[in-house]
């Protein structure tokens, strides 16, 4: 799995803990159409604060919330910045 699949993985984990599992997916997933989280109704809030003291140690980032339409070109420059 390349860097960008993977953080995109670990974000719809995070939107998916950050509503107790209530993610819907607008469409099936498949290889050409992953799954998305439809994060619009929650955005990040506090989100990030929760997950963060729930995960205890570690260098936990930021969220950036994106539309449900983003391109790879605008979360490209994103991902570049957290230096993994």
């Amino acid at each position: 799995m390349n860097k960008m699949a993977f953080v995109l993985v670990e974000l719809l984990m995070v939107f998916s803990l950050a509503t107790c599992g209530s993610a819907s997916s607008s469409s099936p997933s498949t290889s050409e159409n992953p799954a998305t989280v439809d994060s619009a109704a929650s955005g990040l809030r506090e989100s990030g604060e929760l997950l963060r003291k729930a995960a205890g140690n570690g260098n936990w980032l930021e969220g950036r919330r994106f539309s449900s339409g983003v391109k790879e070109e605008e979360i490209q420059p994103w991902i570049e910045g957290l230096g993994l």
